[in-house]
Formats: C-alpha cells, sequence, structure tokens
C-alpha cells in the first residue's frame, strides 16, 4: 500500500506510476475521500478533547459540592456527536481503504514500462528451459494429489487437535 502522504503530497507521481502500469484509478475520488476522512478524525479529537475537558470541570465542581447537571446534559449530548462521527469514519475509513489497496504500488525508476508480457525484458536467463513430452500439471494440482495443499474438504476442517 501506497503511504497516504505520498497520495496527498506527490499526485503527480502517482499519476504517472499508475500511467506506466496502464492501471485507469480515481485519483480525484480517492483524494475527496482521504480528505473528509481527515476532516472527520480532527473532528473526532476536538470533540474528545471538549469531552475531557468537560469532564474535569464537572468533577471538580462535584468536589466543591455543586451538581452541575447542565454540564452532564451537554457532556451527553458531547457523547452522541463524537458516536456519529466515529460511524462516519468507519464507513469514510473502509471505502479509503478500499480504493487504497487496489492501488498499485509505484514501480522502480528501473522499471521498463510496458503494458503486456512481450514488453518484458530477460535480465538473467538460468539453465535451461526443459522440455516434456507430456503436458505439465499446474502447481495446485500437484499439492493436491500430495496432499500437501488443502482439498476443499480440508478447507472445512482444522488441522489442529481440539482444546477441549
Amino acid at each position: 500500500m501506497i503511504d497516504p502522504r505520498i497520495i496527498r503530497e506527490k499526485t503527480e507521481i502517482v499519476y504517472e506510476s499508475l500511467e506506466k502500469r496502464g492501471f485507469s484509478f480515481d485519483m480525484e475520488t480517492l483524494l475527496k475521500v482521504d480528505e473528509n476522512r481527515r476532516r472527520l478524525i480532527q473532528e473526532s479529537e476536538k470533540m474528545k478533547n471538549i469531552r475531557n475537558e468537560l469532564s474535569n470541570e464537572i468533577a471538580r465542581l462535584k468536589k466543591t459540592g455543586s451538581h452541575p447537571q447542565d454540564k452532564i446534559e451537554h457532556l451527553r449530548g458531547i457523547g452522541k456527536q463524537i458516536e456519529d462521527i466515529e460511524q462516519q469514519l468507519k464507513t469514510t475509513e473502509n471505502e479509503w481503504n478500499n480504493l487504497v489497496l487496489i492501488m498499485p504500488n509505484i514501480p522502480h525508476d528501473s522499471v521498463p514500462v510496458g503494458h503486456n508480457e512481450e514488453n518484458n525484458q530477460i535480465v538473467k536467463f538460468w539453465g535451461e528451459k526443459p522440455a516434456f513430452d507430456f503436458q505439465p500439471k499446474a502447481h495446485w494440482d500437484i499439492g493436491c494429489l500430495l496432499y500437501t495443499s488443502p482439498s476443499p474438504r480440508d478447507r472445512t476442517r482444522s488441522r489442529m487437535p481440539s482444546s477441549a
């Protein structure tokens, strides 16, 4: 995953890397979601700070023998506001994560630009490519035959002994 600061501060580099990879991605949506996420985090932290200060003030007033019922009600209202903001933040962070997780990494400058297998460069070739007189099987098929890869039946059962 790309560092969010790089996405915000070096947007042109991210655009170029997406273009090099031939990947189409809506960066504007990601930047808007990121801006909204950051705003909600700031709002949440600000409200939590107000709640803490108000709680301390209520504690001081109770020590002096006063019953600050209006401040307690205000504190409850702030708690509801924090819950609402946290819910919005959770939704926004899920949306942000979904967008960021599909974005490919930035390739190194030494990586050649290409959009398909024909554009790849062979940097090093080791050994000889074997020639078979049969059709080789895929590694997942061989794994199932050798019991080293989980079969559909194994996925439903645990391989570890029960602790009970």
